[in-house]
């Protein structure tokens, strides 16, 4: 069983169906120790969307070394959206 860990953000993001402004962001990359990490950290984290319940899913486009993770901003993660 997978535990989560939350996700920190340093800028705001839309959802790209609706717009609404995203929050709760969360990934099973991390240590699940249902820490707060930094999105930095992570590869991969999702979000719902309180508006149009789509799930936003980012995913990091390219690998990076460890050193250069400071510089990553969320357009460096791919959006992908999944509608239920």
């Amino acid at each position: 069983m997978y535990k989560i860990d939350h996700i920190s953000m340093d800028a705001d993001v839309e959802c790209p169906v609706c717009g609404e402004k995203l929050g709760n962001f969360e990934t099973k990359n991390g240590p699940g120790a249902r820490v707060t990490l930094d999105f930095r950290e992570v590869d991969n984290f999702y979000s719902r969307c309180t508006k149009c319940n789509s799930i936003i899913e980012f995913s990091l486009k390219n690998p990076v070394e460890a050193d250069d993770r400071k510089k990553l901003t969320v357009d460096s993660y791919q959006k992908k959206s999944v509608i239920y």
